[in-house]
């Protein structure tokens, strides 16, 4: 047994075995299981239909009847369970146009996008690799199925994933597939915006994103009507956080992207898109140089993301930013206040000293500004005896 199946992954297959079925591990498990990864995405190729599938497991959900697939739950694992098919044509550059049963595993491994996941494996039958992926995963290439230009013509999300398992493997391109990848990047205009953004997503925050600044990749963005002109990463991209905000902060900074019309054209949810503003604006925005103007910053900005910020100033600008985060991991240790909500004197006690509607504003903006510049000072005590000695500033 590979070590880096499950027990309910093997229990699968056995069940078909069993029943006298065919059935493989297919696709991307059996390549990150020869890379010694352990798989996340089962998928399972089969000479069953989904009738027959859903008779053999007890628990089933008819996830992809269409195309034959069924998910299976078995023991501590599941997966996408699919009758052997082939495909022709295309109703939508991403769908085939017509599916057909009953053919062979070679043929139903035919129809798949690269050579690397167009392999089956079954724990007593071993590798099924007609196209040559094993030895393309060897040399590090990332290679279609077949004729490249047909790939990419019956899915245009193909051109992308070449890209992007090209980042996350640290791969090339082999030529051929690389020069139909180019030629056919006009139609990604037809992807919807939610894949494209993924996508680029899962590439840009791959152990190597500079893979997104290769210059052929300019028309990606022309075909999603958001040109970008030629760049050439910092040393430090590759070290920059690897989660969907900073990777997209500094994209957008280094190849200038309108950023409005980049979360609109690929429907970026709000709370990501308000990070990745923020990140930016801190990239543009003055260094800030002491603690008063951290402080000044965590008003709107968390923290979190200011340090962010300021490690991406380091690593795209080339900017010394120890001290600058040594001085608001301070800040935070200590407690300091920066916020109206951390004053010791709250709303309602100034409003039981008399302070009122705009009044009370006033006197917490000031003593806000105070306790900035004293954080030593905000007590009780300190703040009600800073404001009898105020008290003609908010009448």
């Amino acid at each position: 047994m590979n070590p880096l199946f499950s027990a309910g992954m093997m229990e699968m297959l056995a069940v078909f075995d069993r029943a006298g079925i065919e059935a493989w591990l297919v696709g991307g498990c059996v390549r990150d299981s020869l890379l010694g990864r352990v798989p996340q995405d089962i998928d399972i190729a089969t000479a069953a239909t989904p009738a027959r599938v859903q008779a053999l497991f007890p628990k089933t959900l008819p996830t992809g009847l269409r195309y034959g697939t069924v998910t299976v739950f078995c023991g501590d694992a599941h997966a996408e369970v699919t009758t052997f098919r082939s495909e022709s044509g295309t109703r939508d550059v991403r769908h085939p146009a017509s599916v057909s049963f009953g053919v062979c595993l070679r043929d139903d491994l035919a129809r798949r996008d690269f050579t690397m996941n167009a392999m089956a494996w079954h724990p007593t039958r071993g590798l099924c690799d007609p196209f040559g992926g094993s030895k393309d995963l060897r040399a590090g290439l990332v290679r279609a199925v077949g004729e490249p230009a047909l790939r990419f013509a019956e899915d245009a999300l193909r051109i992308l994933r070449a890209y992007r398992f090209a980042a996350q493997l640290g791969f090339e391109i082999e030529s051929c597939t690389r020069t139909a990848a180019v030629t056919a990047m006009p139609l990604v205009a037809h992807l919807s915006a939610e894949r494209v953004r993924a996508e680029w997503e899962k590439l840009l925050c791959s152990p190597s994103p500079t893979v997104a600044f290769w210059p052929e990749l300019a028309g990606v963005w022309q075909a999603v009507g958001l040109p970008v002109g030629p760049v050439c990463p910092p040393d430090g991209m590759e070290r920059v956080p690897n989660h969907a905000a900073p990777r997209w902060a500094a994209f957008v900074f280094l190849t200038h992207l309108d950023m409005q019309l980049l979360f609109e054209r690929l429907r970026f949810a709000n709370r990501l898109a308000d990070e990745v503003r923020t990140l930016v604006e801190v990239l543009k925005e003055r260094l800030p140089d002491n603690a008063l103007a951290l402080k000044k910053h965590l008003a709107h900005i968390s923290p979190a993301l200011l340090d962010e910020g300021l490690l991406l100033r380091g690593l795209l600008l080339g900017e010394h930013v120890e001290e600058q985060r040594a001085l608001l991991a301070g800040i935070l240790a200590r407690g300091e206040p920066y916020l109206p909500t951390h004053l010791a004197l709250r709303g309602r006690e100034l409003v039981d000293m008399g302070y009122a509607g705009a009044a009370c504003g006033h006197v917490q903006h000031a003593l806000l500004d105070y306790v900035l510049h004293n954080p030593s000072r905000n007590t009780v005590a300190c703040l009600r005896d800073y404001l009898s000695r105020h008290p003609h500033d908010f009448a």
